[in-house]
């Protein structure tokens, strides 16, 4: 072989070797950069990455040709790989430029212009003796692609790091290509051409690195720049353009990222324009800090023209080389919404400390005018309307009661007290108590109450109560509004759910404010005619109850409350008289036992003593703890009944005395109290095993337990 060429015309000896090694050195080069784009394929899964795997491993056949044309300089197979490569180099070179550069052409089109390669190159390789002419138009071709995918880079530089070096390595590879055909017939040339692709790759290599490198960091600054929390806005300091936006800024404003990215800030935060409106000469970051300080919420436009009040801070930042604002924002709705939340518990729990105290006070004179009622209602030779009329008192007394009771629960809820109920026989007996205000306000009233209803497992007083609530409302809004006033109360099973419905034929629910008609406090009766729980506590009861309640407005006018419960079949124990048990007698010849009452309410004092006394009991008073513990001191008693809440010793001291003083007697004691659903005194009656008595409490409650307590030790103490 020889090892030496002539260079041109003239007597220059070129070493083949060296043209070998260069050629050696430019396919190591290329093997570089398919390592390095296989990487970038796997990492990133861009399809230009895939399509220039092929290109520069099609480039790579070329230069292996080449040493295997060093040779043997006419093998035609050689020749026509080498110009099939050259040609699948250049067109997949294209194609993922085209994609770099958001132009993706049709796979039928790539696989057209393969075929039409490989049949030129059989042509170039085969049939053409002047291989200048074949080979110009393919080294064109691919100096072309290269030529177009730096400029591609280049267009990007704005946004890729590194795309100026890979820019400007393609453009002048893809120059370098051009040059090819017309130095194949001189080997220093030659030569010189494979040295510089070895250089020019190695430099796009470079450029890959750098800009893959800033890559990585620039998507993990993405990363956490969309996942914060905070609306991010970048923006430039001459127009006041947004030149970026993260997610949460997306959400905030409801836009799109084309609607967001370009447009002028002052449009989307419109305090900025009145700032500087005001402020003529204030500009920049002093604009951005006058509007945006803190503890001070900013209006900010979403893309459905409503606001959303903010806070933010404004920063100077570098975006891209050059200054910029960033400005933070967060929406503080929320936080409002959570705050009001959190007043409204507050203003709740404060209620139910209220409520507790005012339900003491309200439950001793109610249990004193339950109990006297019983007794009259024991008077023998009463007429029936004297009857009827105690008993009248005996059910209002009994229904404030539950008023109270229901009040205790919505500001301490616990579980109802459920028993059978037939929903019918409920809602006639509410009925029966609202007759004469229904007739007062000229309300005609429309029954249709289904025959054969379920029965369920509810708690008849809460019940009532829902049902007071509903009725007494619409008698308001019937009251101002002309005849016909008309209120009908259906009841229906619905599914697994027995219904009932109370509609009036008055104005309706206010759009407005159908939405808010269960929250606490809300009313729209005028100042001292309302509470606002009414609906709240019915709704609350309902939930309880594991059933539903709606409101909604009917066609033809007025509203209509919807209350559904669950159907649980029981049976409803019969009930022939409302009126109070008789009072039970003492057995003849009985003996008597001793009873303490402990209470600082006279009036409850004198209804258990005249009660037990007529039981046939011994009965001592006591107006507060010191004082019953002396009369303790000085005898001995069967029975203690003590109030909870009591002035200077309250009834949970008042055990623990007693049981240092006399165990036995100390489970003797029942508690009488008017807050049984105190947490810290249902826990108290648990950890005692003690037997209580809720206030207001019928006589019979009374007599029936002191017999319990009595009858489990016949020996006094």
């Amino acid at each position: 072989m020889n090892t030496h060429v002539m260079a041109g015309s003239g007597n220059f000896a070129f070493p083949v070797e060296w043209t070998n090694a260069v050629l050696i050195l430019a396919l190591m080069s290329i093997c570089m950069i398919l390592a390095l784009f296989a990487y970038l394929n796997h990492r990133t899964r861009r399809p230009y990455f895939s399509l220039w795997i092929v290109s520069w491993t099609a480039y790579a056949g070329y230069l292996a040709a080449a040493i295997g044309l060093q040779e043997s300089p006419e093998f035609p197979v050689l020749v026509m790989m080498r110009r099939c490569c050259i040609g699948l180099s250049a067109v997949y070179m294209f194609y993922g430029s085209f994609y770099l550069a958001g132009r993706p052409r049709s796979l039928r089109e790539l696989k057209f212009a393969t075929g039409m390669l490989v049949v030129w190159s059989a042509v170039a390789a085969f049939v053409v003796r002047d291989r200048f002419w074949i080979t110009m138009p393919v080294f064109a071709l691919l100096a072309a692609a290269g030529i177009y995918t730096g400029i591609a880079y280049l267009l990007r530089r704005k946004t890729y790091h590194g795309a100026t070096i890979l820019g400007i390595g393609f453009l002048l590879w893809g120059a370098h290509l051009i040059a090819f055909p017309y130095a194949e017939g001189s080997q220093p040339l030659t030569t010189l051409e494979y040295f510089l692709t070895a250089v020019l790759t190695i430099m796009i290599v470079i450029g890959m690195i750098v800009e893959r490198e800033v890559t990585i960091a620039e998507q993990c600054y993405r990363v956490l720049f969309d996942s914060a929390s905070d609306a991010i806005f970048v923006i430039d300091l001459v127009q006041y353009r947004v030149m970026e936006a993260n997610t949460s800024a997306l959400r905030l404003t409801k836009r799109s990222v084309l609607d967001v990215v370009g447009r002028p800030f002052v449009e989307l935060c419109p305090s900025l324009q009145t700032v500087k409106t005001a402020a003529l000469q204030m500009d920049g970051i002093k604009l951005f800090n006058a509007v945006f300080r803190p503890f001070t919420e900013v209006p900010i436009v979403k893309g459905d023209g409503t606001t959303v009040n903010c806070e933010g801070d404004a920063t100077l930042v570098q975006w891209r080389q050059r200054p910029a604002l960033q400005v933070n924002l967060m929406d503080v709705s929320e936080r409002k919404k959570i705050g009001e939340q959190l007043r409204r518990a507050e203003k709740l729990s404060a209620l139910g400390q209220l409520i507790a105290g005012v339900a003491h006070e309200l439950n001793n004179p109610l249990a004193v005018v339950i109990g006297y009622s019983q007794l009259l209602a024991e008077k023998s030779g009463l007429d029936k309307e004297t009857v009827d009329n105690i008993q009248r008192i005996h059910h209002e007394s009994a229904r404030a009661s539950r008023i109270v009771r229901d009040l205790l629960s919505f500001a301490r809820p616990s579980e109802p007290q459920k028993k059978a109920v037939n929903i019918n026989r409920l809602v006639a007996s509410v009925l029966e108590t609202q007759e004469a205000n229904l007739q007062a306000a000229g309300i005609q009233l429309e029954q249709r109450l289904a025959s054969d209803l379920s029965t369920t497992m509810a708690d008849p007083g809460q019940i009532e109560q829902v049902l007071v609530n509903l009725i007494g409302n619409a008698i308001h809004v019937l009251g101002e509004r002309p005849d016909p006033r008309v209120l009908t109360i259906r009841t229906e099973e619905a599914g697994n759910y027995i219904r009932m419905i109370v509609a009036d034929n008055g104005p309706g629910i206010p759009r407005d404010i159908i939405g808010r008609i269960f929250d606490p406090f809300f009313t729209t009766k005028p100042l001292g005619k309302g509470t606002g729980l009414g609906l709240t506590i019915s709704n609350t009861i309902v939930q309880e109850h594991r059933g539903r309640i709606l409101a909604e407005n009917q066609p033809a006018g007025g509203a209509k409350f919807t209350v559904d419960l669950p159907i649980v079949q029981c049976v409803v124990t019969p009930t022939a008289d409302r009126l109070p048990p008789k009072i039970k007698q003492p057995a003849a010849g009985a003996a008597k036992r001793t009873v303490l009452v402990v209470d600082d309410e006279p009036n409850i004092v004198d209804l258990l003593k005249m009660v037990l006394t007529q039981d046939g009991y011994e009965v001592a008073t006591a107006t507060n703890g010191q004082e019953a513990l002396e009369r303790i001191a000085a005898r001995s008693y069967d029975l203690i009944l003590s109030d909870m809440r009591m002035p200077g010793m309250d009834g949970r001291e008042f055990f623990e005395t007693v049981k240092k003083r006399n165990p036995a007697l100390a489970h003797r004691i029942v508690f009488v109290t008017g807050d049984t659903v105190s947490p810290d005194t249902q826990a108290f009656f648990n950890d005692t095993g003690n037997r209580w008595l809720s206030k207001p409490f019928s006589i019979a409650q009374v007599e029936d337990t002191a017999n319990e307590v009595l009858e489990k030790e016949a020996v006094p103490v």
